[in-house]
C-alpha cells in the first residue's frame, strides 16, 4: 500500500506501511498513522519505497524501535527465520 492519503471526517491522514520484527510476535506488516503511530520526521528520514523497515527490541526492558534499511531488515529476518526453524525441528525432535 505504501504512503497514501485516507479520508476520514474530512481529514487527510498519512499512512505509511510498516514491516516490524519483533522477538515475540514476529514477522508482520503494518500501516501506521503519520502522526499519531510515527512521527512525520522519521518517515522522511528513513522510509524506503514508501515502507518503513522496523526492528524491535528491548533495552533495560524499555522497548526500542530500530529503524532499518530495506536490505539489512532482510538479512535479520532471514536469521530470524533461521532461528525460528531451528528451534520448530529441536521441539519436533523433543516431542517425537
Amino acid at each position: 500500500m505504501g504512503l497514501f492519503d485516507r479520508w476520514f471526517s474530512g481529514k487527510t491522514f498519512k499512512v505509511i506501511s510498516v514491516h516490524t520484527l519483533h522477538p515475540v510476535y514476529g514477522y508482520k506488516r503494518e500501516h501506521w498513522e503519520v502522526g499519531r503511530d510515527i512521527e512525520l520526521s522519521i518517515v522522511q528520514q528513513k522510509a524506503e519505497e514508501r515502507a518503513l523497515y522496523v526492528l524491535h527490541s528491548f533495552e533495560d526492558g524499555h522497548p526500542v524501535r530500530h529503524y532499518l534499511t530495506r536490505e539489512m531488515f532482510a538479512k535479520v529476518l532471514h536469521q530470524y527465520e533461521e532461528i525460528e526453524q531451528g528451534v520448530e525441528e529441536s521441539l519436533q525432535q523433543v516431542f517425537s
